[in-house]
Parts: C-alpha cells; sequence; structure tokens
C-alpha cells in the first residue's frame, strides 16, 4: 500500500508541475527544507514567477494523494513552513474533497486544489511532452553504481535546490554560479557529459531565479548603479564590501589581542584575503547582468534553462536563445572556460 501511495503521488506531483509550468511558473519538485546543515523536512513544489518589473510571486505546493489525506493536517503545516520562510502563498493538493476542508484552509489563507480539481487534470487528454519527471531525471543523471555521481554530483545538486526555499539572496547565487562553473568544467573531461550538462543548466537556472529576485529591489536603478551592486555582491557576496573589509578587521584584532607577535601574520593574512577577492573576474559578469536587454530575461532564461536540464534529449549551449548564450558566455569567463568549447567559434 505505501508503495503504492507513493507511485500515485509521485504521479499527482508530476501533474501538478506540469500544470503550474503552463501558467508560466518556474518550478521546482522536492526539495529540502535545512536549517544549519540538518535536514527539517521536505518541500514538494516550490514556485516562483516574475509578474512585473517589480513583483515576484513564490509559492509553496504540499501535495499529498493518499487513501487518508489528513487534509487539515496538511494546511497547518503549509502554514507553518510559509510564515517559516516568508513566502507569499501555500497551496494543498488533496485528494479530500470536502467543503469544510476549503473552509478551514480560508480561514488561513491558504488554496485548496481538492480531490475534483485533481482528477480534472488527471482525466485531461494528456500531452505530449519533451520534460523529463524528476524520477526519469535523477536515474539518468545518478545512476545506481556510479559512487561518485551518486555521492559527490547529486550531493552538489541537492544542497543547490535546497537554496531556492531560504537562499534567495546573494550567497546562494554565488553557491549556484560555484555549481555551474564546476559542472560545466566537468563536462569537458567527462564521460558523463550529458549529465554534467543538465546539471549545469539547472545551477545555471537556479542562479537566474536567485538573480532575478535580487534585482527586484535595483531594477530601476541606473545601468551603472546595478552593476556597481551586482559585482560586489558576485565579489562579497551578502556582506558587500564594506561587511566584508569589517569582518577582516575584525579577524585580524582578534588574532592580535590573542597572540600580539603574529601581528605581521595577521596583516599579511588580511591582505591576501582581500587582494583574493578583488581579484575574482566579478566586473565582467556584472556588466553582461546589468544590461537592460538582459536583467529583464533573466527569468524566461531562468526556465528556458530549465527546459534544458530536464529535456529528454540533451541540448546544446550553442543552441539555447541568444541571451542565453550571453549569459552562459559570461559564467564561462568567470570560470577561465573558452567560450568556443561550448558555444562554438562565433
Amino acid at each position: 500500500m505505501a508503495r503504492k501511495e507513493a507511485e500515485q503521488g509521485a504521479k499527482t506531483e508530476e501533474l501538478l508541475v506540469s500544470y503550474f509550468l503552463r501558467q508560466g511558473y518556474f518550478v521546482a519538485r522536492g526539495l529540502k527544507l535545512r536549517h544549519e546543515e540538518m535536514d527539517v523536512t521536505d518541500v514538494d513544489l516550490w514556485l516562483y514567477k516574475r509578474s512585473s518589473a517589480l513583483i515576484r510571486e513564490r509559492l509553496i505546493v504540499d501535495a499529498k494523494d493518499r487513501t487518508r489525506p489528513k487534509a487539515m493536517e496538511r494546511i497547518l503545516w503549509a502554514t507553518g513552513v510559509r510564515r517559516l520562510l516568508g513566502i507569499d502563498r501555500c497551496i494543498v493538493a488533496t485528494t479530500d474533497k470536502r467543503p469544510a476542508v476549503k473552509r478551514f484552509a480560508a480561514q488561513l489563507d491558504v488554496l485548496v486544489l481538492d480531490g475534483e480539481f485533481l482528477a480534472r487534470l488527471e482525466n485531461a487528454t494528456p500531452e505530449s511532452t519533451l520534460r523529463l519527471s524528476h524520477e526519469d531525471f535523477e536515474q539518468r543523471c545518478f545512476p545506481k553504481g556510479d559512487e561518485r555521481l551518486v555521492r559527490d554530483w547529486r550531493g552538489r545538486y541537492e544542497v543547490g535546490r535546497s537554496r531556492l526555499v531560504n537562499q534567495l539572496d546573494f550567497d546562494g547565487c554565488n553557491g549556484w554560479l560555484d555549481d555551474a562553473v564546476f559542472f560545466f568544467d566537468e563536462s569537458r573531461v567527462s564521460t558523463t557529459r550529458d549529465v554534467a550538462m543538465r546539471l549545469a543548466y539547472a545551477s545555471m537556472a537556479n542562479l537566474l531565479v536567485g538573480l532575478d529576485w535580487m534585482m527586484r529591489d535595483i531594477s530601476f536603478e541606473q545601468r551603472d548603479q546595478r552593476h556597481r551592486d551586482l559585482e560586489a555582491g558576485f565579489r562579497f557576496g551578502n556582506r558587500g564590501r564594506e561587511g566584508f573589509e569589517e569582518l577582516l578587521r575584525v579577524a585580524e584584532d582578534l588574532i592580535v589581542r590573542f597572540s600580539p607577535d603574529m601581528k605581521g601574520l595577521a596583516a599579511t593574512m588580511r591582505n591576501r584575503a582581500h587582494d583574493e577577492l578583488t581579484e575574482i573576474p566579478a566586473a565582467a559578469l556584472a556588466e553582461v547582468v546589468a544590461k537592460p536587454d538582459v536583467f529583464k530575461e533573466l527569468f524566461n532564461v531562468a526556465l528556458e534553462l530549465d527546459r534544458a536540464a530536464f529535456g529528454t534529449s540533451p541540448i546544446a549551449p550553442s543552441s539555447l536563445g541568444v541571451t542565453a548564450q550571453a549569459i552562459i558566455g559570461a559564467v564561462l569567463d568567470f570560470g577561465h572556460m573558452p567560450r568556443a568549447e561550448f558555444l562554438g567559434a562565433g
């Protein structure tokens, strides 16, 4: 019974993924909500949409297709997670059809997709799809028997996906940027090029969602100001230049306070850390993202790269749209990789 319910639950979640993709959302399925390196709970579906230059939507969907749905309990769970994450809306998809469930959900501002809605989704004329399911994606990328892919690559991929839930900031973006560079680089030498490219596309899609979220606050700034803000974010993360330099000063003072004879070494270490960060090629990447015809398309390119990651057939970077190629080219430059190897001589 448990296995049958799990299979039906996965089927329902995939129906919902397809539905929300058709509504124009970026959809991630099966994310871990992490707190201090611990997995707290699962988020069945995480949704994101750019509604306008100023407005972004973030939603979570709890989808349980069970003989005993426990709808009231799931509504309370979704409400708690929404409050914890500070997101806009939460949705509960349940086979329960009782009107009392919807009345209870309305009191907590939770949208319920009930059994009748799910039945309509399931009975709708199936569409031909070129998208891998979550399960098919994982089987193709992390086959049993390849310990490196299962342990190292999957671990990096899963940690990266979890940032969507509670780390839509520059630290999260820098994590995805590092992931994208890693997987692009692995695709050059690995015999599993298709897997590495899929994971690079997925990391890039997450990165652009994160940047789109960050850009909502600076979208009406002058291009030079956007460039400065982005460069500082790529270089110093959430702390910014001033915050990072203050951290270095505090660290140096602590070393000198407890070990006065290490004053010279502490200053050297501080200068070295500062020099290494200023050498990060963040300016060129910020310049590309700050362009009006690029930052306005970050969300659309995220959707495009997500489709490439989950496509049933491999997609070469040179087959993507012009803006997607421009952003990939900037990331390749950031990672000191030749563009021609991925995008062609042109």
